[in-house]
């Protein structure tokens, strides 16, 4: 393995998934598919598009959870 692949996957380990699918997502944010959809429709949360897979990017779920109003 040559040392700047190495590099890259340690600091993707370190900083983790870029991007999560909706049942990913779903388990970090304990809210339901039917939820997470729900925000989505709304167009508070955006997913992007792989193919035919679904994804939300980690700085995006990040935005959305930092702009839920705090109790």
């Amino acid at each position: 393995m040559s040392n700047t692949y190495r590099r890259a996957a340690e600091q993707a380990q370190l900083t983790g998934p870029l991007a999560v699918s909706i049942p990913e997502a779903c388990k970090l944010t304990s809210l339901s598919r039917s939820r997470l959809y729900g925000e989505i429709r709304d167009g508070r949360l955006k997913p992007r598009k792989i193919g035919r897979r679904t994804v939300i990017p980690m700085t995006e779920l990040s935005r959305w959870i930092a702009a839920l109003p705090t109790t």
